[in-house]
């Protein structure tokens, strides 16, 4: 059964954003929607983590963005515990809202 969940609502991109972490434990299979508005200019991206303690980025989950716009990442069998959405300012301002679905192992 996938569930779905709001990570970051209508986020200000004046500035870099960083979510809290989602948790995927028995949870391999998630997908991330990132829906900006306005004008920002900068980088969308992933990072995972097995102990909550050591970031890294997801393979090929960095999209550059300069207007508004979404992204979508489906990731398939995650081997890690957490994953972390990103938001990497250059310029411009908008707003930022983060989806995110999980479906479970039985």
């Amino acid at each position: 059964m996938a569930i779905s969940y709001t990570l970051l609502s209508a986020q200000d991109m004046g500035a870099s954003i960083v979510s809290d972490p989602i948790y995927l434990h028995r949870k391999p299979n998630y997908a991330m929607h990132f829906i900006y508005t306005g004008s920002p200019t900068g980088s969308i991206y992933i990072s995972v983590s097995i102990d909550g303690i050591n970031w890294v980025l997801l393979d090929d989950s960095t999209t550059a963005i300069s207007a508004a716009g979404d992204v979508l990442y489906n990731v398939s069998v995650a081997g890690y515990l957490m994953a972390r959405a990103h938001y990497s300012r250059t310029s411009g301002t908008g707003s930022l809202t983060v989806l995110y679905s999980v479906k479970e192992v039985s």
